[in-house]
């Protein structure tokens, strides 16, 4: 029975370590995002831009928790860049502007 528990608490240890190791990387990469001018848009206001990269992330929630998500990067008409973080979901919806359909 002692040989289950140290078993158990050995890979309860690496689940952790595994967690904390994801939550610093998660961290990183935001910081790394803001420094190339990719702030995170989470305020509920429309913003214009075209999209220039997507790619796959974790971040943390309000309840702390690591969620799977996507980022995307946009860049405005202006030069302003943003990036918006959607939870993983299995659709999203991108609208293009009238005329650029088929550049989608």
């Amino acid at each position: 029975s002692s040989g289950i528990n140290a078993e158990y608490g050995e890979e309860k240890s690496e689940q952790n370590e595994n967690y904390e190791a994801r939550v610093k990387k998660a961290r990183f990469n935001d910081q790394l995002d803001v420094r190339f001018g990719y702030s995170r848009h989470t305020e509920p206001t429309e913003r214009i831009g075209w999209m220039v990269n997507m790619q796959p992330t974790e971040i943390i929630d309000e309840d702390k928790r690591l969620i799977s998500a996507m980022d995307y990067y946009f860049i405005q008409e202006d030069g302003e860049r943003f990036k918006v973080s959607i939870p993983h979901k299995p659709y999203f919806f991108v609208r293009a502007t009238a005329g650029f359909e088929q550049d989608v």
